[in-house]
């Protein structure tokens, strides 16, 4: 019998990172986004949201998982779409972190 991952674990962030390398189209990849963002739990949110953003790692470790700003944005506010540019925006400015951001947002 076949088992769905928890939506906030290791396994569910893997199929997502890996649907997001096998496609190009940026509307699958937004969508893919939305839709894992939508399933987490309010408190997995900014820790799915680091792991995406591609800063899960020490700084100094320059390694990344390479999922820019800009998809990331449009997936928070696809994912609550009560977000408006107005509050995203000054959200990401106040924090360096994308995690830091979305656990504001989502607060």
């Amino acid at each position: 019998m076949l088992t769905h991952p928890s939506p906030d674990s290791l396994d569910a962030l893997a199929d997502v990172l890996e649907a997001l390398r096998a496609t190009r189209s940026r509307l699958e990849k937004r969508r893919l986004l939305v839709d894992y963002l939508r399933a987490l739990p309010d408190e997995s949110l900014p820790l799915g949201v680091t792991y995406l953003g591609g800063r899960p790692f020490p700084r100094g470790a320059g390694r990344t998982l390479s999922v820019g700003g800009a998809p990331l944005h449009a997936a928070l506010r696809a994912a609550r779409p009560g977000l408006t540019d107005h509050a995203v925006i000054p959200a990401r400015r106040r924090h360096a972190d994308a995690r830091d951001a979305a656990a504001e947002l989502w607060a």
